[in-house]
């Protein structure tokens, strides 16, 4: 059970601290920028604090697909669309803005999300 509250916490703050969160007027835009926020968080906290290795490696996996793909997040312009934002607004979320703010950029992102994907491999092939 904890691990649902410091989940939900951690979505909360990612929310709290995304401008763009509080800008957008509409509910879908907020639905989905909220969707946004709860997918993103999972991405970078699913692995540890919950026991679902295969769903979390197949989600994060499709999702790195789909960014080289579509060159990003498809979700990204269409939530900018809905809120009136700039079409190149970027995505804010706590994760993003630790790892720019201290220099690790794109590439340690990038690192980071293999990373985990092989700590979800480990617990897979464990099994």
């Amino acid at each position: 059970m904890h691990e649902y509250i410091i989940f939900l916490f951690l979505v909360l703050a990612d929310c709290a601290i995304d401008e763009n969160f509080s800008k957008c007027e509409t509910l879908l835009g907020k639905m989905l920028t909220f969707a946004h926020h709860v997918v993103d968080v999972y991405r970078w906290f699913g692995a540890f604090l919950f026991p679902y290795h295969l769903l979390h490696f197949v989600l994060v996996t499709s999702f790195i697909i789909g960014w080289k793909f579509f060159g990003g997040c498809i979700l990204v312009p269409y939530v900018n669309k809905l809120c009136g934002l700039h079409k190149n607004c970027q995505w804010t979320s706590v994760m993003k803005t630790i790892l720019h703010k201290t220099g690790g950029g794109e590439r340690v992102e990038w690192l980071l999300t293999f990373m985990i994907l092989a700590y979800d491999l480990y617990f897979i092939l464990k099994l």
